[in-house]
């Protein structure tokens, strides 16, 4: 069954795939290599400042953009990858991957591998150890755990796993106390959770400059926040309201539940819209400042700082960046809608193709 990957956007260093560098405020389908379909469903699309990487349900690993630094793990001559190219993985079994602004993590079961550049650690080989391309692989390993990685989740300049035993490493820039202690982490710590009786981890999300971590204290649901609160999201997550799932903008989080509870800076609209209805949510995703929501399997919407056309084109009457009401970003018809991801003023729609369409 092929798929579909449509984008819009920022698009500055063609990071949308699609072989232009225009921003574009319209869903038009990413390239694979020329090809306006890809035969495997993507699982995964994560993005860093300019560069996108999509890892797919069979392991591959797909990245456009920005290659300046290495960060697409593709060790090329150009600069930039105008369209999604396969990123070659030497065997590697992928199942999870992330990126942050200048650097991308891959996680196999049990190693962690990373390329780019990281000036404040963010790629955690040790201290002046901040550019991939000068160690002479596309990527390199970082560090290898005896216990299953479960996931992996990058910010602007700092990265977290979560493993199956319930511990957390993290490293990068974690002044604001993001990974705890205030201090630049050049290489992974153990994240400790001082005062707090977590016994379990479920889910992690990051922010700019602020790490939330969901978990479970015996049968008690838990939410601990690690780092700079300068919108007192804290105050809301002591409230403790039931959730399903944490997601976290640059300075915001999103509670999913039977409702949407959002926390931190609206400056631009960022809060989930009060009067957004009451239908089931299908699927729900935010990107840097900026979220998407579906609520069937055919329409996506969104919300939020629309200024490179991300959240599409104003169904109101307005020139303003800020979309502070839900705005139909697309609807697809008869076609399934089957993932959602927003990026760094990037939004994602991959719909499967049928084969009689």
């Amino acid at each position: 069954m092929p798929y579909t990957v449509y984008s819009c956007g920022s698009n500055g260093n063609y990071q949308l795939g699609n072989a232009t560098s225009d921003d574009c405020s319209c869903l038009s389908p990413s390239l694979f290599n020329g090809s306006l379909t890809i035969p495997t469903q993507p699982a995964q699309i994560v993005c860093g400042g300019n560069h996108t990487l999509m890892l797919l349900v069979n392991g591959e690993v797909w990245a456009a953009g920005d290659n300046s630094h290495g960060q697409c793990g593709i060790a090329a001559e150009d600069s930039h990858i105008r369209m999604f190219r396969q990123v070659p993985l030497g065997g590697l079994e992928v199942v999870s991957v992330s990126a942050g602004w200048e650097f991308s993590v891959l996680a196999t079961a049990h190693a962690v591998y990373v390329c780019g550049l990281g000036l404040k650690g963010e790629l955690g080989l040790g201290k002046g150890r901040s550019r991939s391309l000068k160690l002479g692989e596309p990527w390199v390993k970082l560090v290898l755990f005896p216990t299953t990685i479960l996931l992996v989740h990058s910010s602007l300049s700092h990265s977290v796993v979560v493993l199956e035993n319930n511990l957390v490493y993290g490293w990068g820039n974690g002044r604001r106390g993001q990974l705890a202690t205030a201090d630049v982490h050049w290489e992974p710590v153990k994240v400790e959770f001082p005062g707090s009786p977590l016994t379990t981890i479920t889910d992690v999300c990051l922010g700019r400059e602020f790490t939330v971590v969901s978990g479970k204290s015996g049968d008690e649901d838990m939410i601990v926040f690690l780092g700079r609160d300068t919108f007192d999201i804290q105050t809301g997550l002591k409230a403790k309201p039931q959730h399903r799932r944490a997601l976290a903008m640059w300075s915001s989080v999103h509670l999913l539940g039977d409702t949407v509870v959002s926390l931190g800076n609206n400056s631009h609209g960022q809060m989930y819209p009060a009067d957004s209805g009451g239908d089931a949510i299908h699927r729900f995703a935010v990107g840097s400042e900026h979220g998407l929501v579906q609520f069937d399997n055919h329409k996506v919407w969104s919300w939020g700082w629309g200024e490179h056309g991300n959240c599409g084109e104003h169904s109101k009457p307005t020139e303003s960046v800020t979309f502070d009401y839900l705005n139909l970003l697309h609807d697809f018809g008869e076609t399934k809608v089957v993932l959602i991801e927003g990026g760094c003023a990037t939004s994602w729609v991959v719909c499967e193709i049928s084969d009689t369409a």
